[in-house]
């Protein structure tokens, strides 16, 4: 093992040794810790594989919703429904959601901004904003989980959507349960 001393002078050479000895089996355990990293990596998407892709596909092929391994485990299917307001479609859902009642799900921020000695004048704005004449930014959105929870509300009651505009993502997903 070679090792180059940079500004240390006197240093006793069992310190030496023993530094070295300790930065090397830094340097192992990180190329393991990568190389583990990167078998989780592959885990992890086969994983997703099996449950999003291959036991749903197979399972629907034989109709089947759910099943008991001979060791007892459970297997079945969960629907899952996940909703984000795509940003290009924003404006014509918002008007979809207010047009049908369901206005009550966007969510208004108005932001404005202040100097650090401008705190009466942030005063004065929550009392009067709009006779103040200041410059502010409003935001309008909607809660992905929030919209989430009503489409699933929506499609349970049979209710129809525009799921396109409201970003509606659907996905079944098999879950193993001891």
């Amino acid at each position: 093992m070679s090792f180059q001393e940079d500004r240390v002078t006197d240093v006793p050479e069992e310190s030496l040794g023993r530094l070295a000895k300790l930065a090397t089996e830094q340097l192992r355990l990180e190329a393991e810790q990568r190389s583990v990293e990167e078998e989780l990596r592959q885990i992890a998407k086969r994983i997703q594989e099996l449950s999003t892709q291959l036991i749903p596909a197979i399972m629907e092929e034989i109709g089947m919703e759910s099943f008991t391994l001979n060791t007892g485990e459970h297997v079945g299917i969960k629907n899952i429904v996940k909703a984000s307001i795509p940003t290009d479609k924003r404006d014509v859902a918002f008007r979809w959601l207010r047009d049908h009642g369901h206005g009550s799900l966007i969510k208004n921020e108005i932001v404005a901004s202040f100097a650090k000695d401008e705190e009466s004048v942030a005063d004065m704005l929550e009392k009067d904003l709009l006779k103040r004449r200041l410059v502010y930014k409003r935001v309008s959105s909607v809660n992905s989980l929030t919209l989430g929870a009503f489409v699933r509300e929506q499609l349970t009651e049979g209710n129809a959507l525009p799921m396109d505009l409201l970003g509606v993502f659907q996905i079944k997903i098999a879950v193993v349960k001891k």
